[in-house]
């Protein structure tokens, strides 16, 4: 009752009224025809970017491979699903903040846009192809439009300054030598000075622009919080001589001999529209925390959440992801339950017999409001509505007591997920099914896997089909360590090899990755994310898991039972084909042309060459709610006989192989 009159008080006015959850905005399901460009044409619009200059001599061909290779970067993630296309007021808005930045002799430059990344980190990124990607992460991150224009700026600085295009050339010619190409502009690294040079050009533009330059230094501030942040989290030390890129100190000292022989700062927080924001802002927030929790980077799901709750205290958006957060960490990590929320796992820097030593925090986060700890920025601070968590009676400490308290407030605003979460939690089971009993009364539930989830029905009574996923075939000509990748397929190789298996696997469905992705861009990143553990743990993990053939990742993700569910399947397995040709290192453009623009088919029919055919294999399978199966990893390697034709060869060597893993 105690616990009823705490929230009583603290929520009086949300106790009276159902509040519901906003689970963010519906995205167009297919890949807009504007994000449809071909490779071709993308190679070329980047090829012509580069200067002339820099397509002299031996860097001709090396620009022309740049522009191949970041062609079929931003192909993969213009039509990945990851971008918002139906957004249009949003992205307009940002780019009225580009345009306002864009130095004068750019601004008929129609190469340059940004556009809106569905990831909930903090963050921007900017592709050699001319496109700027603002997180929505960073738009519920920020509070003022000056910092997203600072931010723009920086990464404006990058296209200008051509310094991905830079990186590859000493790539190339063995300055870093590893020759490996980052094709993954999401997580590339610029160096320490790059990063430095394109602060400075960023300054300078909004030093002509309208907006307030000490905005970024405040981001740099921004930067430096979640550093200390992150710091706390590793055990480890990180010496800033070691660091590759600009560390926030750095960015900040530089930031301060920018200003130091003129400190005028005229600008204004907001030029194109305050209003607009703010309203896009609550948006984001939502956003934001749904695609953390999408893409399982759950520790920072809670974090956020629980930020954006001590400010807004009765949104019930954000206590439900709360609880959903809780929830699945202490499922993956039953020892979680028992230790400090949002302590456990962070270390504070102590000096012990004169030497510094990483310590691990013991203390409850309701101790005090340890700004280096708590998931704030020092401008929040008088904006917090829940300081009650500091006063008065401790709430909670553990994170047992956190998801009972969180529960206790759900039941207040009658939120019916919020019940169900918590009910997931539960290791009684009994008391497991009375919640969710009381969810299926609420709601209609119509997934076949939340229905036996819910009602305790027997998945093997529901799900016997077994499925084969193909994806994309690929067709590249290596030359010595470099590859050319092949884009054209007037045959369909996909489908002929579809219709092959079909006659010799009657048992089992057969389904395109490149059909259902034109179909439903949802249900191909669902796939991708079942199919592909390594891009939610990283490929070591997975690695280290998958040697026994098992994996237990915890909590399978609502996602994985979409799948099963919607297939009927228990078993799920994944083929995908590539061949490519050896030959010895050409350093023709023409030739290098020549190959890009091949067909598919062309490769295949050649004989008296040297080819390879190599076959990747894995399988899933659903055991139980928690536990899904993989087999090992498995590369197929196949030379092809100089003389044979590789259609004579590639069907029988997949049969082969789908046979033995049976």
């Amino acid at each position: 009752m105690t616990k009823y009159i705490i929230l009583f008080l603290l929520f009086p006015i949300s106790l009276f009224s159902q509040v519901s959850i906003d689970f963010g905005l519906e995205d167009s399901d297919t890949i807009p025809s504007k994000f449809k460009t071909s490779i071709s044409e993308l190679r070329n619009s980047i090829y012509d970017q580069i200067p002339s200059y820099s397509k002299r001599g031996k860097y001709e061909k090396v620009s022309y491979k740049f522009s191949d290779y970041v062609a079929h970067s931003e192909s993969s993630l213009l039509q990945s699903g990851n971008i918002y296309s139906n957004w249009t007021e949003l992205e307009d808005y940002l780019n009225n903040i580009l345009q306002e930045v864009l130095p004068e002799k750019y601004k008929s430059n129609t190469n340059f846009h940004v556009y809106i990344n569905k990831s909930g980190e903090p963050n921007a990124f900017a592709s050699p192809a001319g496109n700027i990607y603002v997180n929505i992460g960073l738009l519920s991150d920020v509070n003022t439009e000056a910092k997203l224009a600072a931010v723009i700026a920086h990464e404006l600085a990058h296209l200008i300054s051509q310094h991905s295009f830079l990186h590859f050339i000493k790539n190339e010619f063995g300055e870093f030598g590893n020759g490996l190409v980052q094709r993954d502009w999401t997580s590339f690294r610029y160096s320490k000075n790059q990063e430095l040079e394109a602060d400075s050009l960023a300054f300078l533009w909004l030093k002509n622009s309208r907006y307030k330059t000490s905005e970024l230094f405040n981001m740099f501030e921004s930067i430096k919080a979640r550093e200390t942040r992150g710091h706390k989290k590793s055990s480890k030390w990180n010496k800033p001589e070691l660091i590759p890129h600009a560390t926030s100190k750095e960015r900040l000292n530089a930031f301060n001999r920018f200003t130091q022989y003129d400190k005028t700062d005229n600008g204004v927080y907001f030029v194109i529209s305050e209003d607009f924001f703010n309203k896009s802002r609550i948006i984001a927030k939502s956003e934001s925390l749904k695609y953390l929790k999408q893409n399982e980077n759950y520790y920072s799901c809670l974090e956020q959440s629980f930020r954006f709750h001590l400010l807004e205290p009765d949104n019930i958006t954000y206590v439900y992801y709360i609880m959903e957060s809780i929830r699945i960490l202490g499922n993956n990590n039953p020892e979680i339950w028992d230790k400090h929320f949002l302590t456990y796992g962070n270390y504070d820097t102590l000096r012990i017999n004169n030497l510094l030593k990483k310590v691990p925090i013991t203390k409850s986060f309701f101790e005090e409001l340890d700004i280096e700890l708590a998931p704030l920025y020092s401008y929040e601070l008088d904006s917090i509505k829940a300081k009650f968590y500091w006063e008065d009676d401790v709430k909670f400490n553990t994170y047992n007591e956190a998801i009972e308290f969180f529960n206790s407030l759900g039941k207040a605003l009658k939120c019916n997920e919020c019940l169900l979460t918590y009910g997931k939690s539960l290791v009684d089971l009994k008391l497991r099914d009375r919640y969710f009993k009381g969810y299926i009364n609420s709601l209609q539930v119509s997934n076949n896997m939340d229905k036996c989830l819910l009602e305790k029905v027997s998945t093997d009574s529901v799900f016997r089909k077994k499925i084969i996923f193909i994806d994309d075939f690929v067709a590249f000509v290596k030359q010595g360590q470099e590859r050319a990748y092949l884009t054209n397929d007037k045959t369909n190789i996909n489908q002929v090899i579809k219709d092959s298996l079909i006659a010799h696997f009657p048992n089992k469905e057969f389904y395109l990755l490149s059909d259902i992705k034109n179909r439903s861009l949802t249900e191909y990143n669902e796939l991708i994310a079942l199919l592909y553990p390594e891009l939610r743990y990283g490929v070591s993990d997975v690695l280290k898991k998958i040697r026994g053939e098992y994996i237990n990742f915890g909590d399978v993700s609502q996602q994985s039972k979409n799948i099963f569910g919607k297939y009927g399947a228990n078993e799920i397995e994944y083929l995908q084909c590539e061949i490519y040709e050896s030959k010895n290192l050409n350093n023709s453009l023409e030739k290098y042309k020549t190959i890009v623009k091949s067909d598919y088919d062309e490769i295949l029919k050649r004989s008296n060459t040297t080819r390879n055919l190599n076959i990747w294999l894995r399988g899933i399978s659903l055991k139980n709610e928690k536990d899904l199966h993989y087999t090992r990893y498995k590369k197929l390697d196949n030379k092809i006989k100089f003389k044979n034709s590789g259609y004579d060869v590639m069907i029988p060597k997949i049969v082969r192989a789908l046979k033995a893993k049976e």
